[in-house]
């Protein structure tokens, strides 16, 4: 199960404490992810998950994702914002960033950076992340699951 390969994951974590769990859409990941904090968390386990997602389409107007079509690099600048914003607002020393794809699909990574800080010095720090955007992440540098569904084999 996904939960326990996290777990194994993040017990074997020593400065480094950002972990990415990167596959194909619905597989599971989100699914895992919510059952590891429940187990973990119990009745708390919001309080350590993000959906950037839904964040985003409560945050963005219409006329800002215009403006972001045609001026790319202001999207760059808010998004390091936003991200900043959700982490510095966020007091738990565990969190899930889930559906990230809006942040990933502009192909702008200068956000990360930020989750990285954060990871190096107070927190862990769980990325899920569609294995399409699969090359923005340092999968060298940090651990990573790559899921492939409730029949995966690691």
């Amino acid at each position: 199960m996904l939960k326990d390969l996290i777990q194994e994951k993040v017990s074997s974590m020593l400065k480094r404490k950002v972990l990415f769990i990167i596959g194909d859409y619905q597989k599971g990941k989100t699914t895992g992810v919510i059952e590891y904090l429940k187990d973990k968390y119990g009745e708390m386990w919001e309080n350590h998950y993000i959906d950037v997602g839904l964040f985003l389409q409560k945050s963005i107007s219409e006329e800002q994702i215009t403006l972001y079509k045609i001026f790319n690099q202001e999207f760059e600048n808010d998004s390091v914002k936003v991200v900043n914003n959700l982490i510095n607002n966020n007091i738990e020393k565990f969190l899930v960033i889930d559906h990230c794809e809006w942040l990933f699909a502009e192909k702008q990574t200068e956000w990360l950076k930020t989750i990285f800080n954060e990871a190096e010095e107070k927190r862990v720090v769980l990325m899920v992340v569609p294995n399409e955007y699969k090359m923005y992440v340092p999968t060298n540098a940090f651990s990573v699951i790559e899921w492939k569904g409730d029949n995966h084999e690691d």
